[in-house]
């Protein structure tokens, strides 16, 4: 029995539009995981086709997806992650959560941050990136 290896891509989604609560401030916990996810299978299809997908479904997960951050961790196999990659730079719409004007869509951008063979590493990327995401929040509230 051979091994599956695995690639993990460490990404964030930049949306165009913001989310707006009733106070005004910006709210992300309305785009789920499972959102995240069939926008990717959206994106893997329109740049690649029914090939892409078949190809890259078998190991194809999100391990893990921020909302608040819009970080994700995206798990693909190892000799379909420069097809993953270019799918996610080319994703331009979040699909299935409630978008602005009652449309289904949200116009974004996603960045590759890290990609990485194993869990542990990925994970302390994301780690520097929360915690340099999280200084510039407080940055932020000291100039309010």
């Amino acid at each position: 029995m051979v091994r599956v290896k695995q690639r993990y891509i460490l990404g964030e989604i930049h949306l165009e539009e913001a989310i707006t609560s009733e106070g005004g401030e910006q709210k992300f916990e309305t785009i789920t995981q499972k959102d995240v996810q069939q926008s990717f299978r959206d994106a893997v299809v329109d740049a690649y086709g029914d090939l892409g997908i078949a190809k890259l479904q078998p190991n194809f997960l999100i391990k893990y997806w921020n909302p608040t951050t819009r970080v994700f961790i995206l798990r693909v196999g190892r000799e379909d992650e420069k097809m993953a990659q270019v799918s996610l730079t080319l994703m331009t719409k979040l699909t299935g959560c409630a978008g602005p004007a009652g449309s289904d869509k949200y116009v974004c951008k996603v960045r590759v941050i890290h990609v990485g063979g194993t869990l542990e590493k990925v994970e302390k990327a994301l780690k520097d990136k929360t915690e340099c995401w999280l200084e510039g929040q407080a940055k932020a509230m000291e100039v309010k």
